[in-house]
């Protein structure tokens, strides 16, 4: 038998890689398995994934858990990460999770459309120092609906976040 530069099998009879080995995407790599297909429970569940990621990134605080999350244009997303930014810069974060995920809920999922209807918790959460002295207690705000627009390039995206208007 022939051993190729790419995979040789081993005494076991499972082919091994040796020259080429697949390295996953990065980002790909931080969304959960459930969260990737271009399908309504995928996209439901990356904007679950999607605000727990907010949350973390408040209580690391690290901007870069929202990198490649999100696009350029969603000025709601832009302010979740700069919150992580200005936490991280003042050495401060949320010591518990501001935010529950109650459930997801599809909105609209039609050709151009992808909207998930996120229920939130808004927690009672206390921004600390450094030094885990309370800076400021944030009020818990009740359930709130988010309605999160997403867009697939090869994985989901935020492309705009905002509170359901229950007017």
């Amino acid at each position: 038998m022939a051993q190729s530069d790419s995979a040789t099998i081993a005494s076991s009879g499972t082919p091994t890689t040796s020259a080429t080995t697949a390295v996953e995407d990065p980002v790909l790599a931080r969304i959960p398995k459930a969260a990737r297909p271009n399908t309504q429970a995928g996209a439901e569940a990356f904007a679950k994934f999607y605000y727990e990621q907010v949350a973390k990134a408040w209580m690391k605080p690290d901007p870069a858990l929202l990198d490649s999350l999100q696009k350029d244009g969603c000025k709601t997303c832009s302010a979740f990460r700069s919150t992580a930014e200005y936490l991280r810069k003042h050495g401060q974060r949320y010591a518990s999770s501001p935010l529950t995920i109650k459930g997801t809920s599809v909105y609209a999922f039609i050709e151009g459309k992808k909207h998930i209807a996120v229920t939130v918790l808004a927690n009672e959460a206390k921004i600390i120092d450094r030094k885990g002295r309370s800076v400021e207690t944030v009020a818990a705000e009740g359930t709130q609906v988010f309605v999160l627009s997403l867009a697939f390039e090869g994985h989901w995206m935020a492309t705009r976040s905002q509170v359901e208007d229950s007017s």
